[in-house]
């Protein structure tokens, strides 16, 4: 069954502000969660740090998980009429700054950057009832800055061990049992050419390195214990300080952060390692010389054909990178008020791969956003390709069920007879994907039309027989 989308719903999803010119393009507001009892870090101020998203494919609900300054919190977004918070694990140690989450299907892998944390495996099968911690223990490394998963490895940046006076630059954990990790392979700073490394994408053991001042290291750890450096990028154009990437879904491009006020995301095309070249510039304004030399972004993400990054003040950003010698914006949202100055404020993070397409969005000062991503041009024949509605159990009894594929606004559900006669009506306020409708009076035995309405115009008519 197609819907046929009304004019309010059109107007909704085209609408290319949501707030005001300033504040959003293609992107709109579901969500808003944040705790006021939380205390701010005293370095920065700041009381939440990274966001991470999961799809549980078993009970098929999805999930944000935010970090604050004293623990990890999970955030319900399956129903959009009611996302809350279902589960919270405090951390080994509070009014910390930097937490970063990984996950190797239900199990979620925790680190902080701070003194007397402990790495954390919280296992959410449970959800949405509850979550519980396999593993705590500051045995590796009492605090490591981000980390990474790939296959059965854990990849941990700058994780420094409470007993020891040297400082790993990087360290390969084994968690072919999440419950039970253990090292294969640790790099000290001091020994490997990359010394430090901040951040980190990996793909098949193949790692792309974000190494802060010495640029970006690409190596293959197939062998941890001898690593092969495939290329190191020391010096390109808007150098600062290399903080993170990500890897396209194709390999063939890589979107790097330098974490400096004023310096452009850099689109690298990486096909041939042996000749790395930055292939185009991403940053708020798209235009030369840039204007806002306070502009600074943070976390980087590919999905598809679009670059999804953590822009600190101006929010969330989206960028069409489908000719990637050509980048435009796709989209934004500006979850930080407040203006731009040279300091570190505003949006952390940014998660896109829900099945749903929502987008997760952490700001440091006002918690989770979960936003819808509207992209431009959408055309409305494709639109209406992807959206279905479900009706079940069909014959029925005593009630209905309805799936949508799409949020319905205010929809009202008629159940006409084969004459055209209302039987009985009910209306919904708020927007919904699921819906229920149990009659007060069972209609008789018989084959009715049920017509799906939004604002008094037919979105779909279908027969229906109750038994």
């Amino acid at each position: 069954m197609r819907i046929t989308l009304t004019i309010s719903l059109i107007i909704l999803l085209f609408s290319p502000h949501s707030l005001t010119a300033q504040d959003s393009l293609n992107m709109r507001l579901l969500y808003n969660w944040q705790d006021t009892t939380l205390p701010a870090a005293p370095i920065i101020r700041n009381i939440y740090n990274e966001v991470w998203g999961w799809h549980d494919p078993v009970k098929n609900r999805e999930y944000a998980i935010i970090g604050s300054t004293n623990g990890t919190h999970f955030i319900d977004v399956t129903d959009h009429n009611d996302m809350k918070e279902v589960a919270y694990v405090a951390g080994n140690t509070f009014k910390v700054v930097h937490r970063d989450y990984k996950n190797k299907d239900n199990y979620l892998f925790a680190v902080s950057d701070e003194k007397d944390g402990t790495l954390q495996v919280i296992d959410m099968a449970f959800l949405p009832d509850s979550v519980s911690v396999v593993y705590d223990s500051g045995v590796f490394f009492e605090k490591s800055h981000n980390i990474w998963v790939d296959g059965d490895r854990l990849y941990a940046c700058i994780p420094r061990p409470a007993w020891s006076p040297l400082v790993n630059g990087l360290a390969i954990y084994d968690i072919s049992d999440p419950a039970a990790p253990s090292v294969l392979q640790e790099y000290e700073s001091i020994s490997w050419p990359w010394g430090n490394i901040h951040d980190l994408y990996v793909r098949n053991d193949t790692a792309y390195l974000n190494a802060e001042e010495r640029g970006l290291f690409v190596v293959d750890f197939s062998d941890p214990a001898m690593p092969a450096i495939l290329t190191n990028l020391s010096i390109y154009p808007f150098q600062g300080y290399n903080h993170s990437g990500w890897l396209s879904e194709g390999g063939n491009h890589y979107i790097m952060a330098d974490e400096t006020h004023g310096m452009p995301l850099k689109l690298l095309e990486v096909s041939d390692l042996g000749n790395i070249e930055v292939e185009s510039y991403l940053f708020p304004e798209m235009t030369f010389p840039i204007q806002d030399t306070n502009a600074i972004a943070h976390n980087p993400l590919f999905k598809d054909n679009y670059v999804f990054s953590s822009y600190y003040y101006d929010g969330v950003y989206v960028f069409d990178v489908s000719d990637p010698s050509v980048p435009t914006i796709a989209g934004f949202y500006d979850t930080y008020p407040d203006t731009n100055a040279g300091q570190y404020h505003g949006n952390w993070g940014v998660y896109p791969f829900l099945p749903s397409g929502l987008i997760l969005a952490s700001d440091m000062q006002t918690g989770l956003y979960v936003l819808e991503f509207t992209p431009p041009g959408t055309s409305i024949d494709n639109l209406l390709e992807q959206i279905s509605l479900s009706i079940f159990p069909n014959p029925a009894t005593d009630e209905i069920h309805l799936w949508s594929s799409m949020p319905l606004t205010n929809p009202q559900l008629i159940l006409t007879d084969m004459l055209g006669r209302t039987v009985c009506s009910k209306h919904l306020a708020g927007r919904y994907e699921r819906m229920g409708w149990e009659w007060s009076v069972k209609p008789q035995p018989g084959v009715y039309i049920l017509q799906v309405l939004q604002d008094d115009r037919v979105v779909e008519a279908g027969k229906i027989m109750i038994e």
